[in-house]
């Protein structure tokens, strides 16, 4: 590449070099002509041209030659109005390239004005004559020429040199002549004008006429419009009824030019139809128009027009498709084909009859096509009043959707039952201001040598005042780190900056494409140039590409995986500021940053106080006969310890302190040591630094009203010290916890080698064992306010006591909880400072397990049902095949709940606290939608709920959960659209993985035995992802797609297959948390199968998809070589490779996936 293009510069140079030589003269005769301008006006100088050589030469007064041939027009002139006539020999060459050589008169006239009318006479005759009246100089000077054409630039203008006089054409077929300077001011104010009026971008108008064959609709169209002040550029008319043979030429409408598409079947073209108005004053690049359907004469119409409005261009596709289910299939096949070639400035307007209001199949379908292809439906207003539907719709796939703005105009009921949608398309302009940033650069080398030098003069390893140390040691370390950073202010506009703006290469080349194209403009029938400017552009497009290619290397190939994601954030434009602008507070709105500060401080600290108030001041419940024999003991680290914790950090945002996670980790040799002795002497002394007592809050908006306070949640952002403390009391703590067992075998949250899957896999299994037996199952869902927040300290460590955390270690978790400082920060402003005195330390990582434990004797409650806890996530899971008895056994245990919880003085939040009765869709169940306790509040009953992201529905089909996955995953195969042409193969695949396959791969050893049916739609979507990521054909074989190409994907039923397996190897061998048995064939005597899992036996189709059943056959059919191999990532990684072959790929898209099981197939 670097060759060809070193190749193609230097020809370049040989062909500018060699047309500079033949433009010597040129350049002579414009100097010439500079002086005459600057001795003579010649903008009153009139040339005629025409006139016989042998005329002019054998005259001896010109100046009545003159006035002859301008009277032989019957244009009056007089003597006087005429300063001199001279003669000119002019030498020109056409755009043929001829050579020309002519004699003309040139008129000197004393004013302006009096050329101006004569020329303007002229122009109004229309016979043809041989005799030309020309501005001066013309063919020599394009001064107007250029003027005009910079003052029209970008508003479809067609500006050019027609009869000797430079002409503007209009829309309209009208121009307007230019002769002189005062006329570009006139031409100037006309474009005003258009831009005013177009200043409201492209007005759009969508209307169902329901029959414009009926004039008297046609009519009532034209009165409607009449009352428009401005009228709109393009008008959409759907279902007009016309015949293939209906007379067309009768709808028309002044200014506008139409475009029709009616019903290719004539004997069954009496409906639909599609008629488009667009204003003249538009200029339209390409049209194409199109009728379709399927064998039943359904059909759709479609026209699709390229708009070009102020060097924008717009891609309008507008449909109509009548109301059948079996044209859908047809329909959105041909959308997809459209959005597979539509550029990112593509709007569809049009009557689907697809109401996305309803949750139907197609509306599913239709919604997750548009988000896979990142288009977004922008009206959301009712558009048929008697269904109450939305099925006129305005699409976009706009970067910026605020640029599209929608108003429903209702509709007589004479006229449409369709109301008219009004759309317009801003056009947006983003701002270009300058923006300052200052940067910090810190040299690391020089912060370790200035911290040793800093540490050493303090003697920290000889204090043993906890307080003391961690106070010196952030201030040492501020100290160093400001004495080796430097700080340097940049200056950008607020815009994305083209990526070759400061690439000299591209800036080289651009300069000669414009230098020769400069030239040609001026000697337009010079070959040598139009050869050197077609060498130039092919050259320029040339480099542009590799410049491109390389840049995207250079940006999405760096080692940081943080400024990778950066990028493809900014490339996918999904940076947003959290920053909070405003907040509206009493009806008042505040936007001092200072005062919103302080008012999301003591909004979050006195909501908490609020809610404890109301909790029952009853006794400290007694936990005495719970005691834990064994005691925690803490033993202090060693220097290695810390290092390990220290390289084991997340690069997270720093705290108050600004002491980040890097600056701790450069400086990790020198600071462990300090920090080894600072965990020592707070063990020693039992106190608990308050310097890392200090929480800084930054509050997110919760998808709600971004000026309502309660939308707000808040994130506590502690210091890096103290997440070293943490994390190391953290393992002492889960150590001792694990080694005695204290903690409830089905407490999934945040322990190790515990997970939500199987926390979720217990469940489920557990409720698919009792569908299995005809039982009903009743899940009861606790809800707890703000728990983590309310729970009483004194409680807590009661708790931690009976648990066996005593003396000096309980010492320190009560100084770690006592006297927590929160301050809220709102850009660079902080709030004051306020102490918090319930909950446990949010952020953090001993906070969950704190609560784990504080939470931890409710399973020792006698309840009828099983108790799954994750977290504060409680559910209780009854199973009778009585329908009122595990309704009775619900009611009693959460009577039991709700007395325990006010001992430990959590509140239950009844109104999100439900159940639901899990049942078989064939067995019958009885009324039931709320359960009454005894003080009088009632627990609503729902048919699907959420747990750990899984939503579970009251037949355990997961078509819910899977219509909920298709809407996600189709937003991501969206961003992957966007992103198909535009990054490397290598980041595509990064994105894929994590954005897309992360969904996907979520869960799926549960959900991924689903029925084909409701798993076919994620397939569809997955299938299209990949086409975006690796630039394959939509109607490429999807088999080849997962085995033939070099990539590490899987279908969905693969993934299924792959976790599931996982999920049972990892039970196995003990690798993760988790209560499920898998118990192995028994055998007398030794057989290759002894090595299998026992498979349940099943009744029902919930106990043939439940794990011991499915999951036992999944894993017997995996090779014996693979499960025999140590390692967990070793046994993924083999199995993942093993399962891409043909046979097993062309099996998951089989109807009949499941059952391949009940044979005794290998797929390997």
């Amino acid at each position: 590449m670097e060759t060809q293009l070193k190749d193609t510069s230097e020809r370049i140079s040989n062909v500018e070099a060699t047309a500079n030589a033949g433009l010597v003269m040129a350049q002579q005769n414009r100097l010439q002509m500079a002086n005459m301008i600057k001795q003579n006006k010649l903008e009153n100088v009139m040339e005629i041209s025409g006139i016989s050589e042998n005329k002019i030469h054998s005259s001896s007064n010109l100046k009545q030659l003159a006035i002859d041939t301008i009277s032989s027009f019957a244009i009056p002139i007089n003597s006087d109005d005429i300063c001199k006539v001279t003669k000119k020999e002019i030498e020109f060459t056409r755009k043929s390239g001829q050579n020309i050589k002519e004699t003309r008169l040139c008129v000197h006239f004393y004013e302006l004005n009096k050329k101006v009318t004569i020329m303007q006479q002229k122009n109004k005759i229309k016979e043809h004559r041989d005799i030309y009246f020309n501005i001066a100089l013309t063919h020599t000077n394009n001064y107007l020429l250029r003027r005009a054409k910079y003052i029209t630039k970008g508003n479809n203008l067609r500006t050019g040199f027609y009869d000797c006089v430079v002409r503007v054409k209009k829309a309209d077929g009208k121009d307007i002549p230019i002769y002189c300077e005062n006329d570009l001011d006139e031409l100037s104010k006309y474009v005003q004008s258009i831009q005013s009026n177009q200043s409201t971008g492209l007005a759009i108008l969508q209307i169902n006429i329901r029959g414009i064959n009926k004039l008297k609709k046609f009519d009532k169209l034209k009165l409607l419009l009449s009352q428009f002040k401005t009228k709109p550029d393009v008008i959409v008319v759907g279902e007009t009824k016309l015949k293939p043979l209906s007379p067309i030429n009768i709808y028309n409408l002044v200014g506008y030019a139409k475009y029709f598409q009616s019903r290719s079947n004539i004997n069954n073209g009496s409906g639909g139809g599609l008629l488009v108005f667009v204003r003249k004053e538009i200029c339209i690049n390409s049209i194409e128009t199109a009728s379709f359907g399927n064998t039943k004469g359904e059909t759709v119409e479609k026209i699709k027009l390229n708009l070009k409005i102020q060097e924008r261009r717009i891609n309008l596709l507008t449909y109509y498709r009548s109301p059948h289910q079996s044209n859908a299939t047809v329909f959105l096949s041909d959308l997809e084909s459209e959005f597979q070639v539509s550029d990112s400035n593509t709007i569809l307007i049009g009557d689907v009859n697809i109401n996305i209001l309803n949750d139907s199949n197609l509306t599913k379908k239709y919604t997750n096509l548009l988000s896979s292809y990142n288009f977004k439906i922008t009206n959301n207003k009712i558009t048929r009043n008697t269904s109450g539907s939305i099925i006129d719709h305005v699409l976009s796939n706009f970067t910026n959707q605020s640029a599209v703005t929608n108003h429903v105009i209702n509709m007589a009921s004479d006229f449409s039952d369709h109301n008219m949608i009004l759309s317009n398309i801003a056009n947006f302009t983003p701002p270009k201001q300058m923006i300052k940033k200052t940067i910090y650069k810190t040299d690391y080398k020089k912060l370790e040598l200035k911290f040793d030098e800093l540490a050493s003069k303090s003697n920290l390893l000889v204090k043993t005042d906890p307080n003391e140390i961690a106070n010196d040691l952030i201030n040492i370390t501020n100290e160093a780190i400001k004495q080796s950073t430097t700080s340097f202010v940049i200056s950008f506009k607020n815009e994305n900056f083209l990526w070759w703006s400061n690439n000299n290469c591209i800036r080289k080349a651009l300069e000669t494409k414009k230098k020769i194209a400069s030239k040609l403009r001026k000697n337009r029938g010079n070959s040598f140039l139009k050869a050197a400017l077609k060498e130039a552009s092919y050259s320029l497009k040339l480099i542009i590409k590799y410049e491109k290619k390389k840049n995207m290397m250079q940006k999405f190939c760096c080692k940081n995986p943080k400024k990778m994601w950066k990028n493809i954030d900014t490339v996918l434009g999904r940076n947003k500021s959290h920053e909070v602008k405003a907040l509206k507070i009493n009806d008042e709105l505040i936007e001092d940053r200072k005062e919103i500060a302080v008012n999301f401080n003591n909004h979050f600290i006195d909501s908490i106080e609020e809610l404890v108030k109301d909790t029952s001041q009853t006794s400290i419940f007694d936990t005495t006969h719970n005691i834990q024999s064994q005691s925690l003991f803490i033993i202090p680290p060693d220097v290695n310890d810390v290092k390990a914790i220290i390289k084991n950090l997340r690069n997270s945002s720093c705290g108050y302190d600004k002491i980040s996670t890097l600056h701790v980790k450069c400086i990790c040799d020198s600071i462990s040591p300090i920090l080894q002795h600072l965990i020592t002497c707070t063990i020693n002394t039992g106190i608990y630094p308050d310097a890392f007592k200090i929480a800084t809050v930054v509050p997110i908006n919760k998808t709600g009203d971004i000026y309502n306070i309660n939308d707000y949640r808040p994130i506590s952002v502690l210091t890096t010290f103290n997440k070293i403390i943490e994390k190391f009391l953290y393992d002492i703590l889960i150590n001792f916890l694990e080694k005695n067992k204290i903690l409830f075998k089905r407490q999934f949250g945040f322990r190790r080698k515990c997970g939500t899957e199987i926390a979720a896999a217990e469940l489920i299994s557990h409720i698919k064992e009792c569908l299995d037996n005809k039982e009903k199952v009743t899940l009861l869902m606790l809800d707890m306010m703000k728990a983590f927040d309310v729970v009483d300290r004194s409680l807590l460590l009661a708790s931690l006591e009976s648990y066996g955390i005593r003396g000096k270690s309980l010492n320190i978790f009560k100084n770690y909880l006592d006297n927590r400082i929160q301050k809220v920060k709102i850009g660079n402003d902080l709030s004051q400072d306020r102490v918090i005195s319930y909950g446990v330390v949010q952020g953090s990582v001993l906070g969950p397990l704190l609560f784990s434990l504080y939470i931890n004797d409710i399973h020792k409650l006698r309840l009828n049902g099983q108790l799954f806890m994750y977290a504060d996530d409680m559910i209780i899971a009854c199973n009778h095949k009585s329908q009122n008895s595990i309704v009775k056994s619900i009611q009693e245990d959460m009577e039991i709940i709700v007395k325990k919880l006010k001992e430990k003085r959590l509140l239950i939040n009844e109104k999100k606290t439900t159940f639901m009765i899990i049942h078989s869709p064939f067995s019958k169940i009885t009324p039931c939608d709320e359960i009454i306790l005894s003080n009088g509040n009632c627990i609503r009953r729902v048919d699907e709920a959420r747990h750990l992201g899984l939503i579970i529905d009251k037949h355990l089909k997961w078509d819910s959960h899977c219509d909920k996955i298709s809407s996600r995953l189709s937003y991501a195969a969206g961003a992957l659209w966007k992103l198909k042409y535009r990054l490397p193969l290598h980041v595509k695949k990064n994105i894929y993985h994590t954005l897309f396959e992360s969904h996907l791969s979520y869960m799926s050893s549960i959900w991924g035995s689903a029925s084909n049916t409701t798993i076919k739609e994620i397939q569809i979507i997955q299938n299209r992802a990949l086409r975006n990521v690796f630039n394959i054909d939509r109607l490429s074989n999807r088999i080849n797609m997962y085995t033939h190409l070099v990539q590490n994907c899987l279908p969905i039923r693969a993934l299924h297959f792959l976790n599931t397996a996982s999920l049972i190897y990892n039970t196995i061998n003990r690798n993760i948390h988790c209560n499920m048995l898998f118990k192995h064939q028994n055998a007398n005597r030794t057989l290759r199968h002894n090595r299998d899992l026992h498979i349940a036996t099943s009744k029902t189709n919930y106990g043939s998809t439940n794990i011991y059943t499915l999951g036992s056959k999944i894993y017997n059919s995996i090779p014996a070589d693979i499960k025999s191999l140590k390692h967990r990532h070793a046994f993924k990684w083999a199995l993942k490779c093993s399962l891409r072959n043909e046979k097993f790929i062309s099996g998951c898209f089989n109807n009949n996936y499941l059952k391949q099981f009940k044979q005794e197939t290998s797929f390997f």
